[in-house]
């Protein structure tokens, strides 16, 4: 049996009990935060000890057992749900172009590729992100325009996710990509971002038939 946590919800001011164990890691209390629904999946948790006199001082804890010994105290913890942004992004583009081998500009990672049924056209895929968004910026240009020959493209939705739209003199393949797309990929990798950009990326080029040139 576990060890009770109360926290306070400073976005509701309700107060939440989880049960913990003192060597679990602060990330898996958000975790179980975030399997009860008190906070979402795309947003990370700061840990607050609230004063007597109402002011907030952030925690560095690292294990449960840090804020269960700070709650023996008498001391309140309150919790700061926040969503996944700021410099976060260019980090998380940074280890995607990594793992991908990727080039890397200013603000976005990219690569060459070549469709298996024409060994001629060169295909840029290029991701950007915004700060404060999840959403990723895929494009792939020029826009891949076998999509609308084979009925193969049509079947795995590459057609109806592949929107035309210009960038730059290009016309080029925007690839939609919805918000509950995102959460599911979220839970499956327990809120990495990295790890949820590669899985898209990688079911891309699958989908289109596009292998990976240097």
């Amino acid at each position: 049996m576990g060890n009770q946590l109360t926290l306070i919800n400073l976005r509701t001011n309700d107060r939440v009990t989880i049960e913990v164990s003192p060597n679990m890691t602060v990330d898996e209390v958000t975790k179980i935060l975030r399997d009860r629904g008190i906070v979402r999946t795309e947003e990370t948790v700061v840990y607050y000890k609230i004063k007597e006199d109402g002011n907030m001082l952030p925690l560095n804890a690292t294990v449960a057992g840090d804020l269960l010994a700070l709650q023996a105290t008498g001391t309140p913890i309150g919790i700061m749900a926040q969503r996944i942004q700021g410099d976060n992004c260019i980090h998380i583009l940074h280890n995607v172009g990594r793992s991908l081998g990727f080039k890397a500009g200013r603000d976005l990672v990219y690569g060459t590729f070549m469709w298996a049924g024409d060994n001629q056209q060169v295909y840029v895929a290029s991701v950007r992100c915004q700060q404060g968004e999840r959403l990723p910026e895929i494009y792939i240009c020029p826009y891949p325009s076998y999509v609308k020959i084979y009925q193969r493209f049509e079947d795995n939705h590459a057609k109806s996710c592949c929107f035309p739209r210009r960038a730059g003199y290009d016309l080029c393949c925007f690839w939609h990509i919805d918000e509950p797309q995102i959460d599911e990929l979220l839970q499956l990798y327990n809120g990495n971002l990295t790890n949820v950009y590669i899985h898209i990326l990688n079911s891309i080029f699958q989908i289109l038939e596009l292998y990976r040139v240097y």
